[in-house]
């Protein structure tokens, strides 16, 4: 899936290792995960997802962007994965 709301993206060169997926959240903030997150319309975020109850989430801040109408459609998984 490749993001349709690139302006101010951050790069994959710039992702940590474990990083799998990336998202921006309604406020314009990109968030790196190492799991696929789950979209929270209502509260206008992605959220880390739990595989299973020991799993340990890795989220980071990647950037802090500007506002899009279309960060619901901004989650992508790394394309070198």
């Amino acid at each position: 899936m490749t993001c349709t709301c690139a302006y101010n993206k951050p790069s994959w060169n710039d992702a940590p290792a474990w990083a799998i997926w990336l998202s921006q959240d309604e406020d314009g903030t990109w968030y790196w995960f190492e799991s696929k997150p789950i979209l929270i319309e209502e509260e206008g975020f992605f959220s880390p997802s739990l595989n299973d109850k020991y799993s340990i989430l890795m989220c980071k801040i990647a950037k802090n962007g500007k506002k899009s109408e279309n960060w619901i459609n901004s989650l992508e998984k790394n394309p070198n994965i």
